[in-house]
């Protein structure tokens, strides 16, 4: 066997290596956390997409309106989800494979830097470990996908760019553009290749007075492929989007929005919700946003208008405040580079409570790959290979000082630190070995610098590093659909994180309320702030609407129909779904032409999941009462609950005909802006 033929296979077995090393920590990994909220409870963005991947595989398309969130991700799921068994765990799994494959192309991207037959194994064995990276690749977020999407297109560009043929250009073009359908952030780069491009053939033309010659040629027709390419992957969506809202907007319509997010008097360079919101889901943000603009300017505006309005409410305080936005992008820049991810979703730290891979792996940081990568990146890595991949890290750190930083909107830089961080470790052992230990002393001295900085004990990132919000967000929706055990836990877990958050002990004590265990419930209460006056009041108004004051058929036998009525609608209230639909019965067998108890029979039926039966229910009194848009926006959201979209969507077409033949006046315009919300939640953006 020959010593080339031994170096491959060494080389070979040293990636399948890797490859367990990465399977193993990802299969325990989702073994843990897939009976855990994390996998159970989507939040946020993540059940945004998992909603919308689903309308997808139903044949719903792509929804009624332009784009709020990015399409491609959900297209992802709804690909993975009609493939595999059950939209989550296929999706999960997919992300795997990608993941892997992404690793393979750090490898390949290392191997070609480090002249060492172990290079690229190592490189692909760092993102193996990389814990940022086992955690984006076990939730609904389209950080695995843009990264893999990434690397193809840094691969593709990998040569010197003399030598870069065009088919190679244009497909890079193409990965980018895909992965600006999944994050629109990602056109950063094409702009940044661009430039490193055209940097590449101004320093190589030749010096003769008058002459540019044939690299500065070059670079122009690399750079206008590979931005003519990006665009026409993008081009769909923008039509789409102008066909849709009759405006201009590149992939989709939260620019201004995101813009203005990270660029006001109280930002404080992360993700914060505005206080206008009534929750930071896709849609009811989107919704917020715009009624806010409106509110602040007078006039209706629409998708792209509200838009607009924020992005120069961003440049207006920026233009106006200097020094203060100078300090902001200071703070952006630290917190671009720190250990801690900051989450805009279900967090990194809200999963590794319910994951002993991320525990035992959690040292293994941004901050630490950052640091060991950038003297690999700066000062190891020269040459015209080395700046399109120094272009990459400095874009996206553009796009984070110009909006805000997220962990995983800095993530697509994982791949490039990950193939630098092994070319520093063989640089300094290179120069060990060599008998050259000042460059490799001055690297180290440069590592440790940079882990301390990357480690400063912020306290904005300090409150970040906790899973508080995650299991308050869990709890939520666990209240939400009714689940109250688990919300009573969940929401004292995020206690058990942060005691005294008064949001949570109010929560609580609701939740105990509904449970019935009213010492509990009266605990929190207190513990949120409330009056003993308050408590009674509720107390007072909890014991009139017991079961045990309720008194079964006798009592009811005494009461008039509207009494029962009333009473089912307060039962309703309170989401007593079988206490109401006992009192609307008894009601109707009093009088049958009650329509007000017809309506809580049915809406009894729906909160009590029973959706078929309250559709039935709902089309029957509209026989009665053609004129009431509540009855097919209640149909509307029935449908949407048994997954059947083409039909809610009718239903709530129909709903919208009858609010617009309203009278004129505040009712009318109450129900077209509570049908236009409705829009948003049932289809998308």
């Amino acid at each position: 066997m020959t010593l080339t033929v031994r170096r491959t296979l060494l080389t070979g077995f040293a990636y399948l290596a890797a490859l367990a090393v990465f399977f193993a920590l990802r299969l325990v990994h989702l073994a843990h956390i897939s009976g855990s909220p994390v996998v159970q409870i989507p939040i946020i963005d993540s059940l945004y997409y998992l909603n919308w991947g689903r309308r997808i595989a139903e044949g719903l398309g792509l929804g009624p309106h332009p784009f709020f969130m990015s399409p491609l991700y959900p297209l992802f799921i709804a690909l993975a989800g009609s493939i595999g068994e059950g939209f989550t765990m296929s999706t999960l799994h997919a992300q795997l494979v990608l993941s892997a494959l992404t690793m393979l192309l750090i490898g390949r991207y290392a191997g070609r830097r480090i002249d060492h037959r172990l290079g690229g194994p190592a490189a692909a064995l760092l993102f193996a470990l990389y814990a940022p990276a086992i955690y984006y690749d076990g939730v609904l977020l389209s950080a695995s996908l843009i990264l893999f999407l990434t690397m193809v297109a840094v691969t593709l560009l990998d040569d010197e760019p003399a030598s870069l043929p065009a088919w190679r250009v244009a497909a890079a073009g193409l990965a980018i553009g895909l992965s600006a359908l999944a994050r629109p952030n990602a056109l950063v780069l094409a702009v940044a290749f661009a430039v490193a491009f055209l940097a590449w053939g101004w320093r190589a033309r030749p010096t003769s007075r008058g002459v540019y010659g044939r690299p500065v040629k070059q670079a122009l027709a690399r750079v206008v492929i590979l931005l003519v390419t990006a665009a026409l992957v993008i081009l769909p969506a923008m039509l789409r989007n102008h066909r849709l809202s009759g405006q201009f907007m590149l992939t989709t319509s939260s620019a201004g929005m995101n813009l203005f997010i990270g660029n006001h008097g109280q930002a404080n360079g992360l993700y914060t919700e505005a206080p206008w919101l009534a929750s930071a889901e896709p849609a009811d943000e989107a919704a917020g946003y715009e009624r806010e603009a409106e509110r602040r300017t007078g006039v209706e505006l629409n998708t792209a208008t509200a838009s607009a309005y924020w992005a120069g409410e961003a440049v207006e305080w920026v233009a106006s405040n200097p020094l203060d936005w100078l300090a902001l992008e200071a703070k952006k820049l630290a917190y671009f580079f720190h250990s801690v991810e900051s989450p805009n979703n279900v967090s990194f730290y809200g999963v590794k409570g319910y994951s002993p891979v991320l525990r035992a792996l959690a040292f293994f940081s941004f901050g630490v790959l950052a640091a060991l990568a950038l003297p690999g990146l700066f000062g190891f890595g020269r040459g015209p290979r080395s700046h399109l991949p120094r272009a990459l890290l400095l874009a996206y750190l553009a796009a984070s000082l110009l909006f805000f930083v997220a962990g995983e909107y800095r993530y697509p830089v994982a791949g490039i630190l990950c193939v630098y961080a092994a070319v520093t470790v063989f640089r300094i052992v290179e120069r060990v070995r060599a008998d050259d230990p000042i460059p490799a002393l001055r690297a180290a001295i440069v590592i440790v610098a940079l882990i301390l900085v990357t480690h400063i004990p912020w306290p904005t990132m300090r409150a970040l590093a906790s899973s508080e919000t995650d299991f308050f967000n869990w709890a939520s929706v666990s209240y939400r659909e009714g689940d109250l055990k688990n919300a009573s836990l969940l929401y004292s877990a995020a206690l058990a994180e942060r005691p005294g958050w008064r949001d949570a002990h109010l929560q609580l004590a609701l939740v105990f309320t509904e449970m019935g265990l009213h010492d509990l419930a009266t605990r929190e209460f207190e513990a949120a702030g409330v009056s003993q006056e308050d408590i009674t009041r509720l107390r007072v108004e909890e014991e009139l609407l017991a079961e045990n004051w309720f008194g079964g058929d006798s009592a009811m036998a005494e009461m008039s129909a509207g009494e029962l009525t009333n009473l089912a609608a307060r039962f309703n209230s309170l989401g007593r779904a079988a206490a109401a639909l006992s009192a609307a019965e008894h009601a109707l067998a009093k009088d049958s032409t009650n329509l007000g108890a017809k309506f809580e029979r049915a809406f009894a039926l729906e909160r009590g999941g029973r959706l078929q039966a309250a559709i039935q229910a709902y089309q029957r009194i509209e026989v009665e009462e053609r004129d009431d848009p509540m009855l097919a926006y209640r149909i509307a959201w029935c449908y949407y609950g048994l997954g059947e979209g083409r039909q809610a969507q009718q239903s709530l077409q129909r709903a919208k005909v009858r609010a617009k033949e309203l009278p004129e006046g505040p009712y009318r315009a109450k129900w077209l802006e509570k049908l236009a919300e409705a829009e948003i939640k049932l289809g998308n953006y």
